[in-house]
């Protein structure tokens, strides 16, 4: 068991691999991830011990690295800034539903949807929601929908409705297919 570090020079199309902690151990890749297994692969053969990690360490010019470094600070100063505003969102909905203000409003003030303000309130900021009658247990298997809006979707009600909306599903996915199947072969003929 080993541990080597291999250090990878561009050239041409491939990197030109050395392992400077054994003699004699050259290899190249096509990519860097290609690397620890060549090198681990040159030590073995050189040696005959295992070589269980490799640190690879990429050789670039001035220029592209010092690029590629700028890249990676401002990559992580973003991820940074990303976590930060995540949190202070969630604590600035939190407050403002608190203090009474509709999701719509919130969502106006930071300039996100209301379905994102509902997204980023935590569960005891969000008002209880109404209670409502449960649904009676009916003989039949076809479920009772009932709709919300004209412009909504229907709101399914009972419990039946897992089996239904698999089968809906199913055969949703069937016609999306069956159309597809009917237009390949005029997209082909337009050729």
């Amino acid at each position: 068991m080993r541990r080597v570090t291999a250090t990878a020079t561009r050239s041409g199309g491939w990197w030109a691999v050395e392992v400077p902690d054994v003699p004699g151990a050259f290899t190249q890749a096509r990519r860097l991830e290609q690397i620890p297994a060549m090198a681990a692969d040159a030590v073995e053969m050189l040696t005959g011990e295992r070589v269980d990690e490799v640190e690879v360490v990429p050789i670039l010019p001035d220029a592209e690295r010092e690029r590629v470094e700028e890249w990676r600070t401002i990559s992580t100063q973003a991820a940074e800034l990303a976590e930060r505003a995540a949190r202070e969102s969630r604590a600035l909905v939190a407050q403002l539903r608190a203090e009474g203000l509709s999701v719509r409003d919130v969502g106006e003030l930071l300039g996100v949807s209301s379905q994102r303000v509902s997204q980023l309130a935590p569960a005891a900021s969000k008002p209880a929601a109404v209670p409502t009658r449960a649904p009676r247990a009916t003989a039949s298997a076809a479920p009772k929908v009932t709709a919300a809006r004209s412009t909504a979707a229907p709101k399914v009600t009972t419990a039946t409705t897992r089996s239904w909306a698999a089968k809906s599903a199913t055969t949703a996915a069937k016609s999306t297919t069956q159309a597809a199947k009917s237009v390949a072969p005029r997209v082909r003929a337009d050729r």
